[in-house]
């Protein structure tokens, strides 16, 4: 929406003009101007620019005066007002000449706008606008008092038309004082946002976990991931001095025994006479409270008190600075932050080692001492208390006529692949460095190899093992030969071996690649070359399938696809003249004309 209004603003801003009018009707007029667009009524173009310019130099005069009328009209209605002359019956002619702009829908004067006034509303001056510029930076404005540019600019979370507004439910944008609960189709529902929902128990507004109310010994909470839980209670008499509502509790809500029913101090009759007497267990002679001894002479938390009447002493070591104790660590040790007797809080500088402090020495000063160079029994102590050690070459920092101290007595070679450097020797002196690179000849850090030099060689034809060193120095085998699967050379092929191999099963003739790498006919492969290859069962160099022996019974043969098969059987009597035969009747009598044994009779 906010895009539909702005450009509706730049519109009404290009027709109207972005300084404020003195009359309504003058607006109308220039907005009818700009709409005949200087056209005639028989449409010709008419040029009255310098009418125009004519006329708002006279309305630049006319306003001008308005302003000075204004001001002397002002300075007249204070002094009126200083005098007590007020007339509440007589109209004021300063007003009316003051107030000749017109008013605006929205009750507005123009005049009161510094810059554009539309539609009821200031924007780039005063009024309801800003005090100095309310128009979009592109306008040249500066958003400032109620007027805006963005919703981060209104306290109310919202900026339309330039103008701070109250937040409106619907408009997309969870902003101003509105919730899941009052507007649940801008703000999405949350543990801490009021409303129960989805699998939380419960939803008090936050996402903190309360305790119950003060005496209440029992109640049930929304924790911080809105589930119900039970509240911490505190009451008088659960034995815990609530400070903001008791000044003692005892553990019980009975009365006469020091602490009454309402977890206040009673004064007991004879307390703070300085004479312990029945019931008191402590008497300092006064019946104040937080002294040790309370005004019901009984010894308070974190005091003892003598067995005779006297004054009471905080016990150093609880934490709780009290009394004239000067610190309270908790503890009684000596050697940490506070003394043993809480009568010291120690600082660097003492003489006194606190190791729990985090010191490691104390000569008492805080100042920095120094080792004799090459001292390594030297210990001194800094202004922070810490321990500083020898000065020698290696301790990391250049002292003492050193050219350099790198932390270590070795002397280091220079970073791999430099081809010279400087380094810091064993004796704190800067020296050239060793380098090591590729081509050094010496086979060091990630190298494979180094021979001397940072070329890539080639091996000879015909060498199966020949292995190289790169420009990388890395070990590469570069082995150039007939069957390495690379045509080079005076190679017409290399299949990747050295066998010449024959031509696939049934293709005919083919060119394959022999073992000395050239093209050549290859050996056909078929059914009927008379030998058994590829799914061949048998090839008996024909592609006839045979009969069995004359006489021999069944037999197996191999046919035309060379596939062994049963054969055709042959013999006297089965009604074929084969072989010898020189009849065949299908039987063996004699005496039919064809003999027992296939012979014409």
């Amino acid at each position: 929406m906010t895009k539909y209004v702005l450009k509706a603003w730049m519109i009404a801003w290009l027709v109207l003009g972005t300084g404020c009018t003195g009359n309504s009707n003058d607006v109308n007029s220039d907005v009818s101007a700009a709409e005949d667009g200087g056209l005639a009524e028989n449409g010709e173009e008419h040029d009255d620019s310098d009418s125009r310019s004519d006329e708002g130099e006279a309305a630049d005069r006319d306003n001008r005066e308005r302003d000075s009328n204004s001001s002397e009209a002002s300075d007249a209605r204070e002094d009126e007002a200083e005098d007590g002359n007020d007339d509440d019956d007589e109209p004021e002619a300063e007003d009316e000449e003051a107030s000749t702009g017109a008013m605006t829908p929205a009750g507005l004067e123009c005049d009161d706008c510094d810059g554009l006034c539309l539609f009821g509303f200031c924007f780039g001056g005063g009024g309801n606008g800003p005090s100095d510029g309310g128009l979009p930076d592109f306008f040249g404005g500066d958003p400032r008092d109620d007027g805006c540019q963005t919703d981060d600019d209104c306290e109310s979370g919202v900026c339309t038309f330039f103008s701070c507004r109250d937040p409106s439910c619907g408009d997309d944008v969870c902003n101003g004082d509105e919730t899941a609960s009052s507007c649940s189709e801008d703000c999405p529902s949350g543990c801490g946002d009021g409303v129960v929902t989805d699998d939380e128990e419960c939803d008090d507004g936050n996402t903190e976990t309360e305790a119950c109310e003060y005496g209440e010994e029992s109640c049930s909470v929304c924790d911080e991931g809105c589930k119900e839980i039970a509240g911490a209670a505190h009451y008088c008499g659960d034995g815990v001095i609530d400070a903001e509502e008791e000044t003692c509790d005892d553990g019980n809500t009975v009365s006469d025994d020091g602490c009454d029913a309402e977890c206040e101090v009673e004064p007991l009759d004879g307390c703070g006479d300085a004479e312990i007497d029945d019931g008191e267990v402590c008497d300092d002679g006064n019946a104040d409270n937080a002294d040790g001894c309370n005004a019901a002479c009984q010894v308070e938390e974190g005091w003892t008190c003598p067995a005779t009447p006297g004054s009471c002493q905080p016990v150093c070591g609880d934490g709780l600075t009290r009394g004239g104790e000067a610190c309270d660590d908790g503890n009684t040790e000596n050697e940490d932050y506070c003394s043993n007797d809480c009568a010291t809080a120690r600082t660097c500088g003492d003489g006194q080692v606190q190791n729990a402090a985090g010191e490691a020495c104390d000569d008492g000063n805080t100042e920095t001492e120094a080792c004799e160079y090459n001292d390594m029994e030297c210990s001194a102590c800094d202004s922070d208390c810490q321990a500083v050690g020898p000065r020698f070459c290696g301790d990391g920092e250049t002292t003492d006529g050193e050219q350099c101290d790198d932390g270590n007595s070795a002397t280091e070679a220079c970073p791999y692949g430099a081809t010279n450097c400087e380094v810091c020797d064993a004796n704190c002196r800067t020296v050239p460095g060793s380098a090591s690179y590729c081509g050094d000849g010496m086979t060091t850090h990630d190298e494979q190899c180094d021979d001397g030099n940072a070329e890539t060689e080639t091996c000879a034809y015909g060498d199966s093992e020949c292995v190289i060193c790169t420009a990388n120095c890395q070990s590469v085998d570069q082995s150039v030969y007939c069957g390495d699967g690379r045509v080079t050379n005076e190679e017409a092929c290399d299949d990747g071996n050295s066998v010449t191999e024959t031509c696939p099963y049934g293709s005919g003739a083919c060119t394959v690649c022999n073992a000395n790498c050239q093209l050549v006919a290859g050996e056909e492969r078929f059914c009927g070359d008379g030998e058994t290859t590829g799914d061949e069962q048998c090839d008996d160099g024909n592609g006839e399938t045979e009969a069995c022996p004359y006489n021999a019974g069944e037999c197996m043969v191999c046919n035309s696809d060379c596939e062994l098969v049963d054969g055709q059987e042959r013999f006297c009597g089965d009604g074929e003249t084969t072989h010898t035969e020189t009849c065949d009747d299908g039987n063996l009598v004699d005496g039919d004309g064809c003999s027992s044994d296939c012979n014409l009779e």
